[in-house]
């Protein structure tokens, strides 16, 4: 559902306005990449990109993508892409559909957690290898997509933080 609301992207617009030399790297990963079927999509929310799916996979950009530098949206691109070389959304989708069937085990839960981090950070690891010249521009682009996650939270998130600090 949320891949049908946001808008589709093709890549020759995503990196219509990259630098020549930019561009060329770019489509040849993605050229590389068209055996995961990805389905780029622009929403009008400003979130974080993310991927998600099991046999199709949407890579999911913000609102805001085209306004950012290009390099840094080469950055948050090689980032997603990772996800899909390791198969992360898989992964994932994999320990969420066990805490649901497990849900009773607070064990799961924390498993879920530490797999998650383990798996940004070795995504950040891969990232940074490849463009070592650029890690401190990479954790600025990383805290600038957490600070828009931060201020799109939902209201219905903060409604169950203020019940729950109630006691409801």
């Amino acid at each position: 559902q949320l891949a049908a609301v946001a808008a589709p992207l093709s890549v020759t617009t995503l990196l219509a306005d990259f630098p020549a030399p930019l561009r060329t790297e770019a489509a040849a990963v993605f050229a590389r990449m068209q055996r995961h079927q990805i389905q780029l999509r622009q929403q009008q929310a400003s979130t974080p990109p993310f991927v998600f799916g099991w046999g199709r996979l949407y890579l999911i950009l913000p609102s805001h993508f085209h306004q950012l530098a290009a390099e840094d949206r080469w950055l948050m691109l090689q980032h997603e892409l990772c996800h899909i070389r390791r198969r992360d959304p898989q992964q994932l989708l994999l320990w969420r559909l066990l805490g649901a069937l497990c849900w009773f085990n607070p064990v799961l839960s924390r498993l879920e957690r530490a797999f998650t981090h383990a798996m940004e950070l070795t995504v950040d690891q891969q990232v940074l290898a490849q463009q070592p010249a650029l890690a401190y521009r990479y954790g600025q682009v990383l805290l600038h997509s957490l600070k828009s996650q931060q201020q799109t939270c939902s209201p219905q998130a903060g409604f169950a933080q203020h019940a729950a600090e109630d006691g409801f």
